[in-house]
């Protein structure tokens, strides 16, 4: 014999199953992402910096944006837990919008002198030439694109095209760009962290 109750929509209520002791005190989610309460279930999202880890898919992972070249660094990029900083060379320090680097004034006398085209560094009185990221010395004072489409380590999973100082990466038909910028998904791939 089955016996059914129905529940007058005025009564029903959604668990909230993100907590898995029904406070918000502990999470369903691993560290570093949000949880979305759905009805009857939940799903799980890293958090910006972060993505979900191709080892381990219940753990969110920080994007180390310096090593994949997706940060906005003119010179220096030291990753940090989920998000990166930005740095100048000796000689320079860094604008306003904590990306770019500007002549430090006083040093602005020797680095006129050197001619440098990018980056003029000053360390003990004497200066001498570096590079944006993204470029490489072709010579005492000029710098040149790299292109990184072209390295034994290419950065995109499919398609790269190399840009002036940087790369973009695209992806083949039923792909799209994952948010890492350098990763193609599939286009009906859902992540849901259970």
């Amino acid at each position: 014999m089955k016996i059914f109750t129905q529940c007058s929509l005025k009564y029903f209520s959604d668990k909230n199953e993100c907590f898995s002791n029904g406070t918000e005190s502990e999470s369903v989610c691993p560290e570093h992402s949000d949880c979305e309460n759905n009805v009857g279930s939940y799903t799980c999202t890293c958090l910006p910096g972060y993505r979900l880890d191709p080892k381990n898919s219940s753990l969110c992972k920080d994007v180390d944006e310096c090593a994949e070249k997706t940060h906005s660094c003119q010179q220096v990029c030291e990753n940090t837990e989920g998000g990166f900083n930005c740095s100048c060379l000796p000689g320079n320090v860094l604008a306003e919008d904590r990306k770019t680097c500007q002549r430090d004034d006083k040093n602005a006398a020797l680095c006129s002198a050197k001619g440098c085209n990018q980056v003029c560094m000053v360390v003990d009185g004497v200066a001498s030439c570096g590079c944006n990221t993204g470029y490489t010395n072709s010579s005492d004072t000029l710098c040149t694109d790299i292109n990184e489409c072209s390295l034994v380590n290419k950065p995109c999973s499919q398609s790269c095209k190399n840009t002036d100082g940087g790369f973009l990466c695209s992806c083949y038909p039923g792909y799209k760009l994952d948010e890492d910028k350098v990763a193609c998904i599939g286009m009906y791939q859902h992540y849901n962290l259970l």
